[in-house]
């Protein structure tokens, strides 16, 4: 029951409808909701898409409102100063987007070695990403504390992501047993074979694979 309410605090707090009204009331944190909102949301695909979209929205606002404040005879310095902090904070997204961008492709790669290839040295992960140890082991370690493979570890002396045997198990069996449907060439029977074996036609008795 508090994780339930602590739940609701945190999605209220992170509301698009906090967020923006802090971004009017006190800016700073306004953005800073903003970079917890967009870390935290698991249900955004692309978050990194987000944070780019919102950064040139601010970009557009700030230049608008520095070349109309700086063009005004008028001296406004709260409406210079709010241009330029919605200008600064719009490329500080754009940045943190891009870079949030090539991380979702490292990460996207780190998971199809580990699970669909079943590859576990930090060594062979590194030389297939070009990237050096220390950089996939960092990664890596974020995406462990983050839920990525659950249940997983480092093992430190191996050098090696070590899943647990369940679900390795469970990966190879369902990529070792998956059942196929394929057409006999001899008879033109359809039969259920299993995915990368050589089978014998059930009608027929002729080899399909």
């Amino acid at each position: 029951m508090e994780n339930g309410s602590e739940n609701q605090k945190l999605s209220a707090l992170y509301s698009w409808w906090a967020i923006i009204l802090f971004l009017f009331l006190f800016f700073p944190i306004g953005l800073y909701l903003i970079f917890k909102r967009i870390s935290l949301d698991k249900k955004t695909l692309y978050p990194y898409s987000i944070a780019k979209v919102i950064g040139w929205i601010f970009v557009f606002i700030g230049s608008t409102g520095v070349i109309s404040t700086y063009s005004s005879t008028s001296q406004n310095f709260v409406g210079k100063t709010a241009a330029i902090m919605f200008l600064i904070g719009g490329i500080t997204l754009i940045i943190w987007g891009v870079k949030l961008q090539k991380q979702s492709l490292r990460y996207s790669k780190y998971s199809a070695l580990i699970i669909d290839q079943n590859i576990s040295s930090l060594d062979n992960i590194a030389s297939a990403t070009s990237l050096n140890y220390d950089e996939v082991k960092k990664d890596l370690q974020k995406m462990l504390s983050k839920n990525y493979f659950i249940g997983a570890y480092i093992n430190e002396s191996s050098g090696e992501i070590l899943l647990p045997k369940s679900k390795a198990n469970r990966t190879y069996n369902q990529s070792s047993s998956e059942k196929v449907p394929i057409v006999c060439k001899s008879c033109g029977a359809n039969n259920i074979v299993i995915a990368g074996r050589v089978s014998e036609c059930e009608y027929c008795g002729s080899p399909i694979n």
